[in-house]
């Protein structure tokens, strides 16, 4: 099994920061990793209490925040 690496850590917020500035190419983003996130000075980790003790997966608190997230007023183009 693999090991998550600084490198790759670099990579998916490279990546994210491409999503969420390419507003071109994309008609909506919702962001989960701003729903869910505790920035850490290594780092950012899911908010203790709505993770299921991963800080990857989020727990039934966790999973609430990211629905409620969504507009789905937006994403259905109303």
């Amino acid at each position: 099994m693999g090991v998550y690496t600084r490198e790759m850590e670099d990579l998916r917020l490279q990546f994210n920061d491409w999503i969420r500035s390419n507003d071109e190419l994309f008609d909506y983003v919702s962001d989960a990793e701003a729903v869910v996130r505790d920035q850490h000075e290594d780092g950012w980790y899911f908010h203790e209490g709505i993770h299921l003790g991963d800080h990857l997966h989020p727990n039934a608190e966790g999973g609430q925040l990211l629905a409620d997230a969504w507009d789905l007023k937006q994403l259905l183009g109303r």
